[in-house]
């Protein structure tokens, strides 16, 4: 333990460094300055355990020096030494977080004891330091126990539903006879440099805060690249508005990794709610749900209700366009045909797969026009249309 001593009265110093045990105080080795300057640049050269500092000083008070050294981060106790019982100074002294406030002339055996109150603070805030960091990392280790149980339970490597959840219920699951709600969040355009295990945490600790009110527990899962599940244990009678409140909460998500993360993340969640034995068919079925995302859109995506869109390809038209040599026309117009599909949750896998099979006849039949004029065949780039 490392004491400095700060007094503008070199015989105040002198009588500290002279009259106080320091070996019975377990003492390393005590420093002294006759100035606040002189305090700040050995305090900026030494870790410094305990400051024993006067208060009135010329220039630069004690107050002021022990103002500046928390603004600095340092973790310094300080004791106060002054021969002035003003109410303000105590006040201040105070403020600061002080141990003590010794007034001068003060005996050696009140130093030692102020020294000593001021050690055991120290003591007792690095042992918490100690217990958290171990508290901290204990926790990072039974959230990574839970998440792999849940995993391989998703994954149908583990099975039999009670047997799984009592297994995760010792890492700390929330397993006992409750509703469940998933989500399945996709990385749809990742950010530069994406480090699995960061966004991992960074979804946990978004969820954890934005659903605290409408959940009893989050725990966040890496399935594969780019794909993350939040399982979210809900009461046992969840209160009204708790689906809106999820749906809320997951949209803010949304818009945190487009401002925050640089990258754009989706969002599949069913509007219904699950036991825990039902848990690995909704992970299916939120799959299924990304499988059926072809435009890849980003934000929150529910349950789409089977398209009635009217809207029909235009391919007799696209066709007389291509003859023309009007490629980049048809490609803007298969483009908004396309996107408003999507929008009135027409856009499948299975209406893609309709179009191209249509679409590759009627442009392969244009190519036979165009080889032989190789000016308006130049015009138009299959692929730039697709």
């Amino acid at each position: 333990m490392k004491i400095l001593v700060v007094d503008d009265q070199p015989d105040v110093v002198a009588g500290i460094l002279d009259g106080v045990n320091w070996r019975a105080l377990h003492v390393e080795k005590a420093y002294s300055a006759l100035s606040a300057a002189e305090a700040k640049d050995l305090l900026l050269r030494e870790k410094i355990d305990i400051l024993l500092c006067d208060i009135e000083m010329p220039g630069e008070s004690g107050l002021s020096l022990v103002a500046w050294l928390q603004k600095q981060g340092r973790e310094t106790k300080c004791i106060f030494l002054t021969a002035h019982a003003d109410f303000p100074y105590a006040q201040k002294a105070l403020q600061l977080g002080a141990v003590d406030y010794l007034l001068q002339p003060a005996s050696y055996e009140n130093i030692e004891a102020a020294i000593w109150r001021a050690a055991e603070q120290l003591q007792e805030e690095g042992l918490s330091q100690v217990y958290e960091a171990l508290g901290k990392s204990v926790e990072r280790e039974t959230l990574n126990f839970r998440r792999n149980v849940l995993r391989e339970y998703l994954l149908e490597i583990r099975r039999g539903p009670k047997k799984v959840a009592e297994k995760a219920a010792a890492f700390g699951f929330l397993a006992s006879s409750r509703a469940y709600r998933c989500t399945l969040i996709v990385v749809q355009e990742p950010g530069k440099n994406q480090i699995d295990d960061f966004l991992l945490y960074g979804i946990q600790n978004v969820l954890e805060e934005l659903l605290q009110a409408c959940t009893e527990q989050v725990t966040v899962l890496f399935l594969e690249q780019k794909i993350y599940l939040a399982i979210l244990a809900l009461a046992d009678n969840p209160p009204e508005g708790t689906e809106q409140s999820i749906e809320q909460g997951l949209e803010t998500l949304c818009r945190f990794g487009s401002r925050e993360l640089h990258m754009g993340l989706s969002c599949y969640c069913s509007k219904d709610c699950v036991r825990f034995e039902g848990l690995p068919q909704e992970y299916q079925q939120l799959r299924r749900q990304h499988r059926q995302n072809v435009a890849c859109s980003c934000g929150l995506i529910l349950p789409k209700k089977q398209s009635t869109s009217s809207l029909k390809p235009e391919f007799p038209k696209w066709a007389g366009m291509l003859s023309q040599g009007l490629g980049d026309a048809v490609r803007s117009e298969i483009h908004s045909y396309l996107n408003q599909l999507n929008q009135e949750g027409g856009l499948t896998p299975e209406t893609l797969f309709q179009f191209h099979e249509h679409f590759l006849p009627l442009f392969l039949g244009a190519m036979q026009h165009w080889e032989k004029d190789q000016d308006i065949f130049s015009k138009v780039d299959y692929d730039a249309i697709m």
